[in-house]
């Protein structure tokens, strides 16, 4: 009967997938889950200051817990980044200010809320990086944990990047901190 080979096909099938996954899950918790270590010169060679920073440093000796899938592969893991990269976000509204360089060209700066006092507040600035801007869902996401955290959060958008027309030959590339400075300066 054909039910039978179904039935026989399921179970072997269900029975390789259960021993792959305690497999994996035999790695997981044996090779993955070790503490960090951290590696330093001798405690009797470090100023006075490295060593008040390594007694700090409890952070990097806790336990480390990586994504049971994620972290099998860097394929799987870049995939699932650009996926969630790709994602529309719900952009802050916020206030944008355009800023324009010496040399003509001009960036942004998108507030997640804009400071009364900057002097008082404390502000951090974003760096979107090359391929992103103020409305990616990440940076979105960072300016939100940044306001929940006490701070206010802005973005500094590059030439030619989120919706800005280019005003010089100069687009946002890898040579874009040149125009921090400015940006930081206002």
């Amino acid at each position: 009967m054909p039910w039978q080979e179904v039935a026989t096909g399921a179970a072997a099938g269900a029975s390789a997938s259960l021993m792959a996954s305690f497999a994996l899950l035999q790695r997981y918790l044996k090779q993955e889950l070790k503490t960090p270590a951290l590696v330093h010169a001798p405690m009797e060679e470090r100023e006075l200051e490295d060593k008040h920073l390594l007694q700090e440093v409890k952070l990097l000796l806790r336990d480390y817990w990586p994504h049971p899938i994620l972290e099998f592969s860097g394929y799987i893991s870049t995939f699932w980044s650009g996926f969630w990269a790709v994602l529309p976000a719900a952009v802050s509204p916020g206030e944008e200010q355009v800023l324009t360089l010496k040399d003509g060209g001009t960036v942004s700066l998108h507030w997640g809320e804009p400071p009364e006092d900057t002097a008082e507040d404390r502000v951090v600035l974003v760096l979107p990086g090359l391929n992103n801007d103020s409305r990616t869902s990440f940076i979105q996401d960072t300016m939100r944990h940044l306001k929940n955290g006490g701070f206010h959060g802005v973005t500094l958008n590059y030439r030619g990047v989120g919706g800005q027309h280019l005003q010089t030959p100069r687009v946002g590339c890898a040579d874009s901190w040149r125009d921090f400075d400015e940006g930081v300066d206002h």
